[in-house]
């Protein structure tokens, strides 16, 4: 497991979340690689969660004007 993370904003979220996932990253909750659905968050922006083969959690934001 990574102790690193990363955030991405992006204009387009949900392309990405379904670029990646066309790419054959499982949305499934556990495991390595793994995708997890963009949904409101309770901090007030729309994201989606990528962790990647070693671990590391990249958080996908969508960019708001």
């Amino acid at each position: 497991m990574s102790s690193f993370m990363c955030c991405l904003r992006v204009i387009d979220v949900d392309e990405l979340h379904e670029a990646i996932r066309r790419f054959g990253v499982p949305d499934v909750p556990t495991g390595m690689p793994r995708l997890r659905p963009v949904r409101m968050q309770g901090w007030g922006l729309r994201a989606g969660f990528l962790v990647d083969p070693d671990g590391t959690q990249l958080t996908l934001i969508e960019q708001r004007a």
